[in-house]
């Protein structure tokens, strides 16, 4: 795919520049930058359907890519209309849950540096690299610079940073995402 084909399902957005950039980082030196992470080229609505056939509450995200190879997903929400430049991440798991992870893409990019899959489940999102057994995503490296060089973001090599990004944005968002969600899915 070229990178037209995937910015054709953001053609009503205004999206950022580092998601523009990622997506041709992509293309070029493939998928394979950030263990579980691959861009999706189609808003993808299954994943949303498995809470509410409601129309209202299937547009209110717009699928980013895979957070893992189980069906987790990344996702924007679009509480605020069709501005992607600074809108919460979502990350929804392949067997249930969905949780605030990131307050813009910048800081879902930050994560996506920690190469590692997270662990999605009702109760919450983990991230765990063995460093004795861990063996880094094909393209890592040439991400990690890239990151650093064309973004100026800084690289995350421990889970508390991960953490330290997903408890802020979670203090903003959480609590309002759980209402929403409630409106249309029962827990």
């Amino acid at each position: 795919m070229n990178k037209d084909q995937f910015l054709k399902k953001y053609q009503d957005f205004n999206i950022s520049k580092s998601l523009t950039e990622l997506i041709e980082f992509s293309i070029e030196k493939g998928s394979f930058f950030s263990d579980g992470f691959e861009f999706e080229p189609e808003n993808i609505k299954y994943m949303y359907e498995s809470y509410s056939f409601d129309k209202e509450f299937i547009e209110s995200f717009m699928c980013i890519g895979s957070a893992d190879g189980m069906g987790s997903e990344y996702a924007f929400w679009l509480k605020d209309g069709n501005d992607l430049t600074n809108v919460p991440i979502v990350a929804f798991g392949g067997e249930g849950g969905y949780h605030i992870i990131a307050k813009n893409f910048d800081e879902l990019i930050r994560i996506l540096t920690f190469d590692s899959e997270p662990m999605i489940d009702w109760d919450g999102i983990e991230f765990y690299k063995d460093q004795g057994d861990f063996e880094a995503s094909q393209n890592a490296n040439e991400f990690h610079d890239w990151v650093k060089t064309n973004l100026k973001l800084e690289i995350i090599d421990s889970d508390e940073d991960i953490y330290k990004i997903i408890s802020e944005a979670k203090e903003i968002y959480q609590t309002e995402l759980k209402e929403w969600v409630s409106k249309f899915y029962e827990e």
